[in-house]
This record gives C-alpha cells, structure tokens and sequence, in this order.
C-alpha cells in the first residue's frame, strides 16, 4: 500500500468507533498486513451464510447491502467511502448476516 493510500486510510479509519482508541503505529501495522482489493460493479464481497475471517474498508465508490428474503433480495442500505464492514468476522466465526455487492468499481 503506497504511502498516500495508506495516510488517507489511517484518516478514514481514525474517525470510526471501532479504530479511535487505537494509536497510529498499531493501525498502520494492520494495514500493512491487509491487501487492496479491487472490485468490479456488482461483484459480490460478502455472500450471507458465509463465514469469512476479514474486515472490508470502503477506501473508493460503494457497496450495497441487501439480506435474503425467500427467493429475491430485500436492500438494506449502500455504504461508502471510509465505511468499514464485515469486522464481526475478525472476532468470531459467525455467519455473514447480508450480502454487500459492489456498485461503482
């Protein structure tokens, strides 16, 4: 992760509950350790029912989040730039709770 990425991602993540109390070097380690990963318009990121181990921050464009309801897919919201998702998933192996499908590359 370049330097500028890293920087802006520090910032987005600084201003959520979940990073606040956490110092700078201890995040920046985390980041280090993680990957970028670019999405295409309406691939899925998280299926519900799964269980995955990662946490997703929305560095650019969006991601919609819908749940499945019988045979079709009830919308819950969209979430963007600097929003985090899936941290549930770092702390325990539950389930996915909600598919979120990225809407914008």
């Amino acid at each position: 992760m370049s330097n500028d990425l890293l920087e802006k991602v520090l910032i987005q993540l600084k201003s959520t509950q979940l990073f606040r109390c956490i110092d700078d070097t201890t995040i920046k380690n985390l980041l280090e350790a993680g990957e970028v990963v670019r999405f295409n318009d309406q691939e899925i990121i998280i299926r519900e029912g799964e269980t995955q181990p990662e946490l997703f921050i929305i560095i650019s464009g969006c991601a919609s989040v819908t749940v499945s309801d019988t045979d079709k897919e009830a919308y819950i919201c969209t979430i963007g730039e600097g929003e985090i998702f899936g941290e549930a998933g770092i702390f325990s192996k539950v389930r996915r709770t909600a598919n979120v499908t990225s809407v914008d590359e």
